[in-house]
């Protein structure tokens, strides 16, 4: 698979993403794809390894949530096979709360189709925005 494509499906990834386009985030990996998110896993059961789809359940669970969604393509770097997508998210949650963040997200797609995706966060406005939406 060339740069190009790799770069072209993680593009197709993020705009689904952006629009909450499930259908495509779900049928663009294959069907034993797996999803590894850093993070502390006794506190958080998405974190650590899970089933692609099963984490696009959890996503669209919690981000179906908020009241304002926007993410930003801050770069993607692709190598063969593998690619890196920065992110920016910002959500307004249902009280009222402000959730901002970064991630990288690294993929890995052969085919035109993803098979694996590590993505690292910080945790820190995660759990500052879980405390302040209680």
């Amino acid at each position: 698979m060339s740069t190009e494509e790799t770069r072209n499906t993680v593009q197709k990834w993020f705009e689904a993403l952006n629009s909450l386009d499930y259908a495509t985030l779900e049928n663009i990996a294959t069907s034993d794809a797996m999803y590894w998110t850093s993070g502390p896993a006794d506190k958080l059961p998405f974190c650590g390894s899970i089933a692609y789809k099963e984490r696009i359940a959890v996503m669209r669970s919690s981000l179906g949530q908020m009241r304002t969604l926007k993410f930003t393509n801050m770069g993607i770097i692709a190598d063969g096979e593998s690619a890196a997508l920065e992110i920016g998210v910002w959500a307004e949650g249902e009280k009222g709360k402000i959730y901002e963040n970064n991630a990288v997200i690294k993929f890995t797609v052969k085919e035109g189709k993803i098979v694996g995706v590590r993505e690292y966060m910080e945790f820190t406005p995660f759990f500052k925005y879980l405390e302040a939406s209680a």
